[in-house]
């Protein structure tokens, strides 16, 4: 049994405020409850935009509305602060006055803290601000490449190369949470060789777990006999395939009356789909259900036929293996992500963009045709073995505990 002596910092990009139903980057409220009964105390610290009255109204804040408004909160041994760093708009200031701005309002919350070990969620900016903390309080730095499709991430932020190469640099360990996610951290930066590994994601077997399919429904208050496809996804189509998704359900609507999909997800493309949906008179055959707890989709992973997931770039994909956990099928998008998540036996790959195919697996995993060997509990033996929370706690605590130089 490690003891529970050491404070952890979290500094991340996002964090949901589940007090007030506000969800952004729940897999980093997963990781933290993975290991919160190690540490004595665990500081999660998520900046958040602080936006004047006068810029409420702009279409592009309204797009990201549910990007801002957190709250504080405690819950456990874990304290969550939101610092609201001033709008002006940002992207107007210099890099330089963005970063003091955001170390400002962080230093208020940690001028009273002592932590022995941070870990930083997201290269950047959270990671280039975990680096400043690193430097004045002295203390290790862990931090994980979540970018969904890194590659685009390092040309996006060309302009950010100098400070992602210092973060880097300085970080104690980098934790890729895929292969690809390594092999481009490697491409683009060979001398942090020594200190990047993979731990993927995970999922919580006792949260993520097998129930009867009309049970389910029944709770949801679905039909018994409608045939469900479900995704889970932040609503941003250019990466996450949602309007493939509106094309193919008009096609197969025609062919198949009881077909349905569910969009679990928000994001700032949710309009536009909603538009599209309407346009093509499909509003009785897809439904977007906003952003959910872990606990309400459970239900409807247990109550879909079949998890899609048309992604066009993915660096890991934790929906798929929360999907297999609960014993469904799952069609995806080729992509590095999905690759290295899926096997013919438990899932069905499609190359990226083929929506005629996307189309033909999907009715004939409706009619039957299940991916070799599939069951629900050979699904969910696949996820326990790879990708369990049991798995990644250890790998993750072993890594915490050489930093520290002591059992955790």
């Amino acid at each position: 049994m490690r003891n529970k002596k050491s404070t952890l910092l979290i500094i991340t990009d996002g964090f949901p405020d589940v007090r007030n139903n506000k969800y952004k980057c729940q897999f980093v409220f997963e990781y933290v409850h993975l290991i919160k009964d190690n540490f004595k105390e665990i500081i999660v610290i998520s900046p958040q935009a602080k936006i004047p009255k006068i810029f409420l109204n702009f279409s592009i804040i309204k797009k990201y509305k549910n990007d801002f408004g957190f709250i504080n909160y405690t819950i456990d041994n874990i304290k969550v602060f939101y610092p609201k760093i001033k709008f002006f708009p940002l992207s107007l200031l210099s890099k330089k006055l963005k970063h003091w701005l955001t170390m400002h309002e962080i230093e208020k919350i940690l001028i009273n803290t002592n932590f022995d070990l941070i870990h930083s969620h997201f290269i950047f900016p959270a990671s280039y601000t975990a680096t400043s903390i690193k430097k004045k309080y002295n203390k290790p730095l862990v931090i994980t490449s979540h970018e969904g499709n890194i590659k685009s991430f390092f040309k996006k932020n060309a302009r950010n190369i100098k400070e992602i190469k210092e973060t880097f640099e300085i970080a104690d360990h980098i934790i890729a949470v895929s292969e690809i996610n390594q092999k481009v951290i490697l491409n683009n930066f060979p001398n942090v060789y020594d200190k990047i590994s993979v731990i993927n994601n995970f999922v919580d077997l006792d949260k993520f777990n097998l129930l009867d399919k009309f049970d389910a429904r029944k709770k949801l208050n679905l039909k018994p006999n409608q045939q469900i496809l479900l995704n889970v996804a932040n609503l941003i189509t250019a990466k996450k395939g949602q309007l493939d998704l509106v094309e193919i359900i008009g096609n197969l609507s025609k062919i198949n009356p009881n077909i349905v999909l569910y969009l679990i997800g928000d994001g700032p493309d949710k309009k536009k789909i909603e538009n599209e949906i309407k346009k093509q008179g499909l509003s009785d055959k897809i439904k977007l259900l906003g952003a959910l707890k872990n606990e309400d989709t459970v239900l409807w992973y247990n109550a879909a036929d079949i998890f899609v997931f048309p992604s066009y770039y993915e660096s890991f994909g934790i929906v798929q293996i929360e999907a297999l956990a609960c014993g469904i099928p799952v069609i995806a998008y080729c992509n590095d992500g999905s690759k290295e998540v899926l096997s013919e036996d438990i899932g069905l790959l499609i190359n990226i963009g083929d929506k005629k195919s996307l189309e033909e697996k999907i009715q004939a995993i409706l009619e039957g045709k299940l991916p070799k060997n599939f069951t629900k509990t050979f699904a969910r033996e696949y996820v326990k073995k790879r990708f369990s929370d049991i798995v990644i706690r250890e790998k993750i605590l072993d890594l915490y505990s050489y930093f520290l130089n002591k059992k955790i």
